[in-house]
């Protein structure tokens, strides 16, 4: 059985997913079936903005990101497709998860901001 996921943060291809006769996960006490990928499709970064996107969405994308450069990739280097090889690679990039940068929309990073009110404690003191 296949089925498609669509996530709202991300205006890309959808990752068809299907159900792994094993893969099972618990959540208050239910039990429910975990998804696998079925393509590795990367998901265009450019159509993504993660400031939008949660910790856990972006471990999401980083997983899936993983899966599809040791599937697809080892596949495309076998085959001796550089071009594609570097295609993959620069859209399956790691995404930092918690970069400070993400919570300031302008002037100085929050952990910028504490580096500088240490030193300035210290200095002053």
């Amino acid at each position: 059985m296949l089925l498609s996921e669509e996530w709202g943060a991300l205006a890309s291809v959808s990752a068809s997913k299907h159900l792994p006769v094993d893969g099972t996960s618990c959540f208050n006490d239910m039990k429910f079936y975990t998804f696998e990928p079925v393509s590795f499709v990367p998901f265009e970064p450019k159509l993504i903005d993660l400031n939008l996107l949660s910790v856990k969405q972006k471990e999401f994308l980083n997983r899936f990101n993983v899966k599809a450069r040791n599937t697809v990739g080892i596949e495309l280097q076998k085959q001796g497709r550089e071009r594609g090889l570097r295609w993959l690679l620069s859209r399956t990039e790691h995404i930092p998860v918690n970069d400070c940068r993400n919570h300031s929309p302008g002037g100085i990073e929050p952990c910028h901001f504490m580096i500088l009110c240490l030193v300035a404690s210290l200095v002053f003191w």
